[in-house]
């Protein structure tokens, strides 16, 4: 845990860091935007300090708070709201969750990125706790995730629009993204304000990420991150894997521990709904050709027209631009994505074997063209 604790504070660092010689006019915008978010920018170090600590003062407590059985305690803390919640509960709640997912890897035959050795690294190790904002810069003429930075988790909607639009006047499009889960932190972020469900997945979703930084996609992962090797490619596959490796292990845990306490599903209604997803990708393809031919103002007065037809149906989106497609483009395996990539990642999964044999093989994917070329070679 030390040993991966440091390796993580070692690649916050260099993120915070470490860049590519940037040309006079790029670092001009680097340092203006970089003035603009050091107020709102979130303290890694300071985080990981007081979290640990606050672990190491909890742990004794948290395991013996209770003699129910471990699926009660954690159905009874998910039935509970967040203000009512003890935190020593939820504590014991997270090493509950963290050990059943550890069992199912082991089932799986998922335990490590670098022996075959019968033990879990990174550890399964998460914190129920509201994650940072994520703001995402892309530019106006095309859609690219150009910045990404990590922002404090207590700023108000005013604050974000007063950045939001102080940044774009850099001529660039943004937005402050909320996130369920991070993974650059040890343990991971997991917000707490979801159900069981989304909690397992998103646990599960932020462990591969960390899994997959010891692997060639990962790596690569990483140094796009840093900016060293820019690859809007790797972001969307590494993306892409550990969503859909996650769903299918969330379920797994689901499926193990808990299906018998949940209700069934109610049927789905017949009747007509709007379909939000198809509103999504019909945007996404339409702002694609007015940016193609140079039409960026019309492609921002219609996102704009689309945000308002979609919250009219009864879906919240607080700003529609350049840089929301940016950040939620990257996770192909969405309904609403436009990107083959989700469908290539499914295909390559169902003709694994199984969960690990489909993490070893893309794992050691370093582009798309490997991807496709896998793909190729299966019978």
């Amino acid at each position: 845990m030390q040993l991966w604790l440091l390796s993580s504070l070692l690649v916050l660092g260099l993120a915070g860091g470490c860049t590519a010689k940037p040309d006079d006019s790029t670092a001009s915008f680097n340092h203006r935007l970089n003035s603009l978010v050091k107020p709102y920018t979130f303290n890694y170090a300071d985080w990981e300090f007081k979290t640990l600590y606050s672990h190491l003062k909890q742990t004794n407590r948290a395991d013996d708070i209770t003699s129910d059985s471990e699926p009660d305690i954690v159905i009874r803390f998910f039935a509970s709201t967040p203000d009512s919640q003890d935190p020593a509960l939820k504590a014991r709640v997270e090493n509950i969750l963290a050990s059943q997912i550890s069992q199912v890897l082991a089932e799986e035959g998922i335990y490590n990125p670098f022996i075959n050795l019968h033990f879990t690294f990174p550890p399964v190790y998460f914190k129920l706790e509201e994650p940072p904002y994520i703001l995402v810069v892309s530019p106006r003429d095309k859609i690219e995730r150009l910045r990404d930075v990590t922002l404090k988790q207590d700023l108000s909607l005013t604050k974000m629009e007063e950045l939001e639009s102080g940044i774009e006047q850099l001529n660039v499009s943004a937005l402050v993204v909320p996130i369920g889960g991070l993974g650059a932190t040890f343990p991971s972020f997991v917000s707490e304000n979801s159900d069981l469900n989304y909690t397992l997945k998103t646990a599960s979703e932020e462990w591969l990420h960390q899994y997959l930084t010891f692997k060639p996609l990962g790596f690569r992962y990483v140094l796009e991150l840093l900016r060293i090797k820019p690859d809007a490619d790797i972001t969307s596959l590494n993306e892409t894997v550990a969503g859909l490796a996650a769903k299918e292990l969330g379920d797994l845990v689901y499926a193990k521990f808990y299906v018998q306490y949940m209700p069934k599903p109610e049927k789905p209604s017949d009747q007509a709904a709007f379909d939000y997803d198809a509103a999504l990708r019909e945007t996404r393809l339409t702002v694609d050709t007015y940016l193609a031919s140079g039409q960026v103002a019309q492609a921002e007065s219609y996102m704009e027209e689309r945000r308002q037809l979609i919250n009219d149906h009864g879906y919240l989106i607080r700003r529609l631009n350049q840089a929301y497609f940016a950040f939620y483009g990257s996770y192909t395996y969405r309904p609403a994505s436009v990107d083959p990539l989700g469908d290539q990642v499914r295909a390559l999964r169902q003709q694994s074997p199984n969960l690990k044999a489909f993490l070893q093989t893309v794992s050691g994917l370093s582009s798309r063209q490997e991807l496709t070329g896998n793909l190729k070679n299966k019978p």
